[in-house]
């Protein structure tokens, strides 16, 4: 047990080191762990998740943790107000993902975003950064497209 639990501290603590995130994060960081971890390979070519539910687990949602999403909020005041908002991915829901939202400060479940995992989240923290990624939203749209080269804006 306390090898599991040494594993699960070291993947939660290498995602919070390449995410710049703060410790306050870190058990979001363990259950996105945890939930990883039981979807790898064990022995005899099975996962964890398999062996409970008799199913092979679907890899194509899996992000990565503490990446920046561009989630829809469905809230529009006017036409020009942004559709989608910058918030950080920090884990798995039951339907969907969880996103952190740096202006609410609060933890916000959705199924309608699409991210930009080539951005870490935690930059996104600061006002100025979040309002040059909010900016990068509203000029480039929120269509499920990859966003250009930063270093090209």
């Amino acid at each position: 047990a306390e090898s599991a639990f040494r594993e699960l501290y070291k993947s939660a603590q290498a995602m919070l080191s390449w995410a710049k995130l703060p410790r306050s994060f870190a058990a979001y960081a363990m259950e996105t762990a945890a939930y990883c971890q039981n979807r790898l390979l064990v022995r005899g070519g099975e996962t964890p998740a398999k062996r409970i539910s008799r199913f092979r687990p679907d890899l194509r949602n899996m992000k990565t943790f503490g990446s920046v999403a561009f989630v829809r909020t469905g809230v529009y005041k006017d036409k020009f107000t942004l559709r989608a908002l910058p918030m950080i991915f920090i884990g798995y829901a039951d339907a969907g993902s969880r996103f952190w939202d740096p202006v609410e400060q609060k933890e916000i479940r959705s199924r309608n975003c699409w991210f930009d995992e080539r951005k870490r989240g935690g930059p996104l923290l600061e006002k100025e950064t979040y309002d040059e990624v909010a900016r990068t939203a509203a000029v480039y749209g929120t269509k499920n497209e990859r966003l250009p080269d930063p270093i090209s804006l």
